[in-house]
């Protein structure tokens, strides 16, 4: 390949050679510059420039990149010529040939190739061919750090660039140089700007969505300081965020939840937890679209949602725990008070509430295992409480529910079991909706008029439910007359010692009841509930006589009787039967008349 570079003649000369035309190419890229063309846009303009300056019709400007070359703008050149042949320029022409564009980039120097220049290869040659490039000139557009870009004019006559062209073309490249640096630090500029004005604008943005955020936490405290209600609450909070709120309660139950509850169906749910004393007391369920949620105005909404919900929950509960304590004191003292302070708890009875404890009354209490047996008074029995004070505002006979030591103790006037049982089943159905997975049992107590009645009836209805939990089937409801004889027992501490000697007893026949399906014990329990009279069991079962007289034996000889009709024996069979009767997962029936 034949190239010979030209030295550069002094400014001055190089001043009287321009001509008009590469004034008004400089004006034109200058007033690009001014008017912040894009640097495409003035690359484009140079290519175009230089060709028409020089008097020819074709030139690429080169970008220089890490080795590389790669077309950055043309003018007159083909598609085919950009695409195949350009993008070879920075490479060698042989083993020790350098190629224009690299020469000219290495040496910041004008290069010129001639004819000879197409040994690139017959490929290369046909493609200059194609397009009519004879020779070619190559100079470096060089900026005040290093030439970034290389502008090659081709010609198609061989050596047509002489040594007063190359100079003319080199003067106007190195004005288009300052006049691209200027443009590049311009853009850079720009840049630079734009990237502040974007943080700028978010700076804006987020401080406008803060204020929207504490006007939007204003008006919600301003709401919640008014007495407003959960429902109100929420949706105040649901128009505000475009959020839908519910709230349940420790145990599951709803409490309140936005009005019409508009579905997010492209969102996952948020589950928020709603504490009071460090305990949970509820909790807030969000449905909210993500994209929505991340802004900052709805985001300090839902961050501050759970603590206002507590606020409401704390004065809402504040008056009914009040009254709930008051409840609680009268019960407490009625069940331990001295017998000195009597008069005084009547008069207090009387006056505060309108009960007269001097006329027969009658206690229902109910326990909740895992709930109310586990803290007593924690908020989180609250929702248990209050069912028990909505059942017994809508139920005649009922005249208040207070919690006393781990159970709740319902004081009603008196009337017939039968109502007070069906009061205390309600009772029971009521609290084991708000306490699922919890096992609650009730047991009806002894009707009273005397304070000390009250006191001793309550013993024995806490022993009627701890003989319940230790059955293993504590989810009934019993009253002290369903254990016939054996209410006699229950001043036994342990009631497991009652169950255990319900098993010694009528332990082999039980066993073999399990074993063959024989019907002993309900033979023998009909047996004594019907006066011992065989006939009228036989009767009672289906059985023929004989078939019960068979039965009593068979009975007899598993428990090792001479005769069941001793009174003694069937003292001790009834108590049994009692016990086993209430330890039984069925529910008890009526009291046992004795056998005699």
């Amino acid at each position: 390949m034949t190239t010979h570079a030209c030295s550069s003649t002094a400014p001055g000369d190089a001043v009287e050679r321009v001509t008009s035309d590469h004034l008004g190419a400089i004006a034109e890229v200058t007033a690009a510059v001014q008017n912040e063309a894009t640097t495409q846009d003035v690359l484009e303009l140079i290519a175009a420039k230089v060709a028409h300056a020089t008097g020819h019709t074709m030139a690429l400007v080169m970008a220089m990149e890490g080795g590389t070359a790669r077309v950055a703008a043309s003018y007159g050149v083909s598609d085919r010529y950009v695409d195949g042949f350009a993008q070879r320029l920075m490479t060698t022409t042989g083993e020790f040939v350098e190629a224009p564009t690299a020469q000219a980039y290495r040496s910041r120097r004008p290069i010129v190739a001639s004819t000879s220049w197409l040994a690139l290869g017959d490929e290369s040659e046909r493609r200059a061919e194609v397009e009519g490039i004879r020779s070619l000139l190559s100079m470096p557009l060089a900026g005040q750090e290093s030439a970034r870009y290389v502008i090659n004019v081709y010609c198609p006559t061989p050596r047509c660039f002489t040594d007063p062209k190359i100079l003319e073309a080199e003067s106007l490249a190195n004005v288009f140089a300052l006049l691209l640096d200027i443009q590049l630090t311009q853009s850079s500029k720009r840049v630079a700007q734009a990237h502040q004005d974007h943080l700028v604008k978010a700076l804006q943005e987020r401080c406008s969505a803060l204020r929207i955020a504490q006007g939007n936490l204003d008006s919600v405290q301003r709401l919640v300081a008014a007495g407003a209600g959960l429902p109100e609450l929420l949706n105040e909070l649901s128009a505000l965020s475009g959020a839908s709120f519910e709230v349940t309660n420790s145990f599951g139950q709803l409490l309140a939840r936005t009005l019409g509850d508009p579905a997010h169906p492209t969102s996952t749910p948020l589950r928020r937890e709603v504490l009071l004393q460090e305990k949970l007391v509820a909790t807030l369920h969000i449905a909210c679209d993500p994209e929505r949620a991340s802004r900052t105005e709805v985001a300090a909404l839902l961050q501050t949602a759970p603590s206002l919900v507590a606020l409401v929950l704390q004065r809402e509960w504040a008056g009914l725990d009040a009254e709930s304590r008051l409840r609680g004191n009268l019960v407490e003292e009625l069940l331990t008070c001295p017998s000195g302070n009597q008069d005084q708890l009547i008069t207090h009875a009387r006056d505060r509430w309108g009960i007269d404890l001097t006329r027969p009354l009658r206690l229902i209490l109910a326990r909740v295992e895992s709930a109310l047996s586990q803290e007593t008074a924690a908020p989180s029995t609250r929702p248990l409480l209050r069912a028990a004070e909505q059942l017994v505002r809508r139920t005649d006979g009922a005249l208040l529910v207070a919690e006393h030591d781990g159970h709740l103790v319902v004081l009603c006037t008196d009337g017939p079991e039968e109502a007070a049982r069906q009061l205390a089943d309600n009772l029971r159905r009521e609290l084991g909706a708000h306490a699922r997975g919890a096992q609650v049992s009730a047991a009806v107590a002894d009707a009273s008029t005397t304070i000390a009645g009250h006191r001793d009836s309550y013993q024995r209805t806490l022993s009627l439910l701890q003989v319940l939990a230790a059955s293993g089937h504590p989810e009934r409801t019993i009253g002290a007359k369903d254990l016939g004889l054996a209410r006699l027992l229950l001043g036994v501490k342990d009631p497991g010692e009652l169950i255990a000697f319900a098993t010694e007893t009528l332990g082999p026949v039980q066993d073999y009841d399990r074993r063959r399906n024989g019907g002993l014990v309900e033979t023998l329990r009909t047996y004594f509930q019907h006066a011992c009279n065989a006939q009228e069991t036989g009767r009672r079962l289906h059985l023929h006589a004989n078939s019960v007289g068979y039965r009593l034996k068979r009975i007899s000889e598993l428990l090792g009787i001479d005769n069941l009709g001793d009174p003694q024996v069937l003292l001790r069979l009834e108590l049994a039967l009692a016990i086993d009767r209430l330890s039984a997962p069925t529910a008890p029936g009526p009291s046992l008349a004795p056998a005699r």
